[in-house]
């Protein structure tokens, strides 16, 4: 038996699937049910704070994949403190007491902040809002497990993509669908990577399959700047969409004070990153996991919005973690409008 904690979220959700598909009995822990009622899945309703709900969903258990995880989108304060890092020490905790095989956790590139790139699992970590300060603070439990003689993987996805992958996605395919300009904060020649949901979860049962003890990066190995690889998306599904460009001077400011003001879906996670550099060297974990990426940035932009416009109406229903729901636009409805 292997668990999956935040197994009902996205990443939780498809490793699920693919472990039962590869013949594994698996449990699911969460406070919301599974999107896909699976009859080879073992849904154990709890939260990862609560001792007892950890303790009982770890009943003959040998490996377990920790996804549960509040997102910056969420926006939820002090929670991510509660539910990042003290739910992970609480399945530490649980996981040591009962003997566990291995642990993977999935971390965030939030933890880096905004470093020099490439960034390798070497580079310093300088989170900069709450979200990446509690991810790599639930980092620090592991490598203290892992310490102890605890066998454990840290996997950090850059953003990842895929089926049912909505969230922030959700406000960019909308507008492509409708053939929207698209805008951009600073001139968009970043490189920027991404990761699709399919290759973190490979990466994942790779680490516990060889029982890795350690941290990867993980990414695409095909990218090229943001602007480049969204336009190439854009004409690939045949949207009238046009790449804006906005001064990170103009935009960063106006976008904190909306996020103050709550009138703004973005979190500083996004307005803060997404006009930098930000991409993974993954060579130690195509190394060491015998693992390498199958899609490329454009790849995965296409079959998301190709998945999203299938689903159009049906998605935003969807429960499971906030990667699963469409958010409320607010404001930026406003700038849809003259769009």
């Amino acid at each position: 038996m292997v668990l999956v904690t935040g197994g009902s979220g996205f990443i939780g959700s498809e490793l699920a699937r693919q472990l039962s598909v590869s013949g594994e009995r698996v449990r699911v822990l969460d406070v919301v049910g599974f999107p896909q009622p699976n009859p080879d899945i073992e849904f154990c309703h709890g939260d990862i704070r609560n001792r007892d709900d950890v303790e009982k969903s770890l009943e003959g258990v040998k490996d377990v994949y920790h996804c549960v995880a509040l997102v910056p989108l969420a926006k939820a304060g002090r929670k991510f403190w509660e539910v990042n890092v003290g739910g992970t020490q609480v399945l530490l905790d649980q996981c040591e007491k009962k003997n566990v095989r291995h642990i993977v956790h999935i971390s965030s590139s939030a933890v880096y902040g905004t470093p020099e790139c490439p960034i390798t699992e070497k580079t310093p970590f300088h989170p900069l809002e709450i979200y990446g300060r509690a991810k790599y603070a639930g980092e620090r439990l592991v490598f203290d497990y892992q310490a102890r003689g605890g066998s454990a993987t840290i996997i950090r996805p850059r953003t990842v993509l895929g089926d049912f992958r909505l969230g922030i996605f959700d406000i960019l395919f909308e507008w492509i669908f409708e053939n929207r300009n698209i805008y951009l904060i600073g001139n968009g020649q970043n490189p920027f990577q991404f990761v699709h949901v399919a290759d973190v979860v490979s990466a994942c049962m790779q680490a516990c399959s060889l029982r890795r003890t350690g941290a990867y990066n993980i990414g695409t190995d095909r990218y090229v700047t943001l602007k480049a690889d969204l336009e190439s998306f854009i004409l690939q599904v045949e949207s009238r969409s046009s790449i804006r460009c906005i001064s990170e001077y103009l935009a960063i400011p106006m976008l904190e004070l909306l996020d103050l003001l709550k009138f703004s879906p973005l979190a500083p996670w996004h307005y803060k990153t997404y006009h930098k550099p930000f991409y993974f060297d993954i060579s130690k974990s195509v190394k060491e996991l015998e693992w390498r990426p199958l899609y490329s940035n454009v790849d995965m932009l296409v079959s998301s919005y190709r998945w999203f416009i299938a689903n159009r109406g049906v998605s935003s229903k969807t429960p499971g973690s906030t990667h699963h729901t469409s958010p409320k636009q607010k404001l930026l409805k406003v700038l849809k409008w003259f769009s």
